[in-house]
């Protein structure tokens, strides 16, 4: 839960301001009591509904869980928004009806850490290309005042030189996504927000997998790879998705059985089949 809990060993002990912030031990705190791996075991049984509090109010600790799932989400589809006030922001999560058991899934673990309402995500309808009605899930967390620092991850300096663009549902202005700080990727990208990512933004491509980054530079993709190759050895390159300054990251066949190893088990069964067999 996002409240005061003892249910977990790590938790952020304060926010960090910038993403050199990171590198100090300080932000995080380890207790000796050691439960089951957080990322295996899913949300609790006996979920409780949290209070609806003011955004201000929200003020943590968070666990390293959550913070994995927003940042493998945020790797993906997901977007941030700042509210109105400018003092909270919102992560919005939007996934085709056919991903429906994966939408859910994020659901039902953010909302039983109190990071979102406990209401089951409603079905929308939009006009997709050539007039085809396609169906959708959005879900939208509680606002937090105490997280603007994830937003200035993905959505500060190494954005700021781009243009703002139109969100597809809405029309609200919005800053395009950057590739985090080495840092922050390090720190971050464990194998549950690897999973998030994959089951969100991946599929399965000749014999091994890839991750559709069209919206992300050719240079921060680079240091993607590299962290990918650091933290977990695993062997990717770059390729062309067909279109002008458009990538997409590709796992080699050969590290295919490792990968699969890291991310299988956070995985929904539905979204097995995007890890081409292994």
């Amino acid at each position: 839960m996002l409240s005061k809990t003892t249910a977990f060993a790590n938790k952020w002990t304060a926010c960090p301001k910038s993403e050199a912030d990171l590198t100090k031990k300080s932000f995080f705190s380890t207790a000796t009591r050691r439960d089951t791996d957080l990322e295996t075991q899913g949300p609790p049984s006996n979920s409780q509904k949290v209070p609806k509090l003011r955004a201000k109010h929200r003020i943590g600790p968070h666990d390293p869980g959550p913070l994995s799932v927003l940042f493998g989400s945020l790797l993906g589809d997901c977007h941030m928004e700042r509210r109105s006030n400018k003092k909270s922001v919102r992560f919005s999560i939007q996934q085709e009806n056919s991903n429906v058991e994966y939408l859910m899934w994020l659901h039902k673990y953010l909302a039983s850490r109190g990071y979102c309402s406990p209401q089951k995500p409603k079905l929308y309808t939009r006009i997709g290309k050539h007039g085809k009605i396609r169906f959708y899930y959005r879900l939208n967390t509680y606002s937090f005042a105490n997280l603007n620092w994830f937003y200035e991850l993905f959505y500060g300096p190494l954005a700021s030189p781009m243009e703002e663009t139109s969100l597809s549902e809405g029309g609200a202005k919005q800053k395009p996504k950057a590739i985090p700080a080495d840092k922050a990727l390090e720190t971050f990208l464990t194998p549950l927000a690897l999973a998030v990512w994959f089951m969100d933004d991946g599929g399965k491509v000749s014999a091994g997998a890839k991750f559709a980054t069209n919206c992300f530079r050719f240079e921060d993709l680079q240091r993607v790879r590299a962290v990918l190759w650091k933290k977990y050895q695993l062997e990717c390159t770059i390729h062309s998705a067909g279109y002008e300054n458009q990538y997409t990251l590709y796992i080699k066949k050969k590290s295919m059985p490792l990968f699969s190893k890291i991310v299988k088990k956070h995985m929904v069964q539905s979204m097995h089949y995007k890890l081409n067999g292994f």
